[in-house]
């Protein structure tokens, strides 16, 4: 490995962190590095303090952000919006990386992949239910969104992509469940990939178990956020630990608004298009460290996703954060999607089950409540679940912000 993949922490942290106070306009007022433990007093930036910021103030004077949209070293992204409201940033496609993760498995740079994690199109711009990603892609939408597709358009999905043979699918873990679901129901199989890389939200239990059944092939995690222009904040190892990629980002684990629970802060300076320093994307969890030799990447620190700020719940006796609850439920046996909200202690629930499960599962579930401190539980079997804007499939949350939309 080289020095250019060395760990962004100590003296490069820094160093990297200083020439983005020094040049990039966004961090005109801060104050000048000085001290010991200057990094440490920066302010932890959020998505609010992004909002309305033009995007070319996150790049360095000397860039021509014309010539490098020609070039394809910059690349305009969107944000998802699922957090608020959309942004608008820069990836930085010159940025020197390491081999990628389906090398690691054997698998060329130039394998065939398809994408499934933007099924939900908005206007003109929606390519159709099938149309090319690159060079070496396929990308599937559904212009109806994914629950309420058609079986006419789940065919031609599955369709393409038996026709296309991927080696690697790069996908939303709940379309996948649904759209392999909905294929079944029609009688159709799915040629199984190489590997799976699942990202774009949180993995729930359900899905990564209903996955292994129907592809049954190794299962990568990547987690990130637009914000960082595109950029991998961790990536999952073999043994399903989610390991920071620490050539490009260093991360804090900082006392949040609830008690115990610790807010996840990023540093990824070494972009041109849009270093942030100290920024959080809102989520919970903690970093940690494997023990020696437990995986191919021990050594490096692992990051443990608890699920968003914004969708912890609370029950009568704790703060229920999205990975406490998944784990609690996501293993019921016949529960196959859910959406659950709390308020006041109290406990709703929107599932999709296998045919016949109904009442077991409602039964577990109310264990499951009860044990997490639930006063009540009210369970509703539903076809479909509601999607949000960004096509996400919101696990938990108070209702008072997410209320659930009966179908």
């Amino acid at each position: 490995m080289t020095d250019r993949y060395d760990p962004l922490t100590g003296e490069r942290l820094l160093e990297t962190v200083r020439r983005a106070l020094a040049h990039i306009p966004f961090y005109a007022n801060y104050p000048a590095p000085s001290g010991d433990a200057w990094f440490e007093a920066l302010p932890v930036l959020r998505r609010e303090d992004l909002t309305g910021v033009a995007p070319t103030r996150w790049l360095h004077p000397d860039l021509d952000l014309a010539a490098e949209l020609a070039r394809g070293t910059l690349r305009p992204l969107t944000t998802s919006g699922s957090t608020d409201e959309p942004l608008k940033v820069y990836a930085d496609t010159a940025l020197s990386l390491p081999p990628n993760v389906w090398s690691m498995h054997g698998l060329p740079d130039d394998a065939k992949l398809v994408n499934l994690t933007a099924p939900v199109c908005l206007g003109s711009s929606c390519p159709g239910d099938v149309a090319p990603h690159g060079a070496r892609g396929l990308l599937l939408t559904f212009r109806a969104g994914l629950f309420t597709a058609s079986d006419v358009s789940i065919a031609r999905a599955v369709t393409a992509w038996n026709a296309f043979a991927p080696r690697i699918a790069f996908v939303n873990p709940a379309w996948l469940h649904w759209l392999h679901r909905r294929a079944r129901g029609l009688g159709l199989t799915m040629r199984p990939p190489e590997l799976l890389c699942l990202t774009y939200q949180y993995p729930s239990v359900c899905q990564r178990r209903a996955l292994k059944a129907a592809f049954p092939v190794p299962q990568v995690e990547f987690y990130g956020a637009s914000e960082f222009g595109g950029t991998d904040l961790a990536i999952g190892c073999d043994q399903g630990h989610l390991h920071l990629v620490e050539y490009q980002a260093y991360v804090e684990a900082l006392p949040s608004e609830h008690a115990g629970h610790d807010e996840l802060v990023f540093t990824t300076p070494v972009s041109r298009a849009m270093p942030l320093v100290r920024y959080t994307p809102g989520d919970l969890g903690r970093v940690t460290r494997v023990e020696e030799d437990a995986c191919a990447l021990w050594d490096v620190p692992v990051v443990e996703l608890h699920g968003r700020l914004r969708e912890v719940m609370h029950s009568t006796t704790q703060v229920v954060t999205t990975r406490a609850f998944d784990d609690a439920v996501g293993a019921v046996p016949g529960l196959e999607f859910y959406g659950a909200r709390s308020r006041q202690g109290a406990l709703t629930m929107q599932v999709i089950v296998a045919p016949g499960q109904d009442a077991a599962v409602t039964s577990a579930l109310q264990a499951c409540a009860k044990a997490l401190g639930f006063s009540s539980l009210a369970v509703q079997v539903v076809e479909q679940l509601e999607l949000g804007a960004s096509g996400k499939l919101q696990l938990t949350g108070e209702d008072e912000r997410h209320a659930l939309e009966t179908r």
